[in-house]
């Protein structure tokens, strides 16, 4: 079975070759963690895989909108000039209604619960997890890209993609209980799939998990599927 002590080691091995350690042991701070955790997980899922989120106009658009209030209150075209060059406009539409949505019917704070967050426009299961894991450290399960990839190889078929319900239940069982050890092990899972498990040439010797992995155990060839992007 799947040892969250040795995701949760594995997961500070490569924090410490990445350096980052600091930021990943610093607890969130809900107030300004809810606000910056929506930005990117409802605006740029698909624009950070091309590379556009680093290029300086994602910093530029949370340099102009920092804040839920600052965003709530700009006029629909500033938003979109301030987003032009991300792409995926529509995006950009729903972060804005989000905003004024959260203003109006939540006093201009993200609620913390993933079931309300998935009433907000843009928000699905994902994103509604994310932040209510990472911003207010719910012990509720995130599945992006990468921990998809991880859960794929080592509870099913690497060369099958799981349905999404399955996905979702295995990641429900695996998360723990505890809040803040909710958070690292999201974080650390995410980090496993980023770092070792990777689409193209993971690196199997140096998982931490590899020992109860299906797909290391069968030898299985992994092949490369263009990445779904979550919500």
């Amino acid at each position: 079975m799947l040892s969250c002590a040795c995701i949760l080691c594995g997961y500070e091995l490569h924090a410490q070759a990445v350096s980052l350690v600091q930021a990943q042991r610093t607890r969130p701070s809900v107030a300004r963690d809810a606000q910056s955790l929506c930005h990117p997980r409802v605006g740029v899922h698909a624009t950070a895989d091309a590379g556009t989120a680093s290029s300086g106009v994602f910093p530029r658009f949370m340099a102009r909108f920092p804040t839920i209030a600052s965003l709530a209150g700009a006029r629909p075209k500033a938003v979109m000039e301030e987003w032009d060059g991300l792409g995926y406009y529509a995006r950009a539409r729903n972060l804005h209604k989000l905003a004024r949505e959260v203003t109006r019917l939540h006093d201009g704070t993200l609620p913390d619960k993933p079931e309300e967050l998935r009433t907000l426009p843009g928000v699905g299961r994902y994103t509604a997890g994310a932040v209510a894991c990472f911003a207010y450290e719910k012990p509720v399960p995130t599945v992006d890209t990468n921990v998809r990839r991880v859960l794929t190889r080592v509870f099913g078929n690497a060369n099958v993609e799981m349905r999404n319900a399955e996905l979702w239940k295995v990641a429900s069982r695996l998360v723990p209980k505890d809040g803040p050890r909710a958070w690292r092990f999201n974080q650390a899972l995410m980090e496993l799939g980023a770092l070792v498990c990777k689409a193209r040439q993971p690196k199997c010797p140096e998982c931490p998990v590899r020992t109860d992995c299906r797909a290391v155990r069968s030898g299985m060839r992994i092949h490369n599927r263009p990445p779904a992007h979550p919500r």
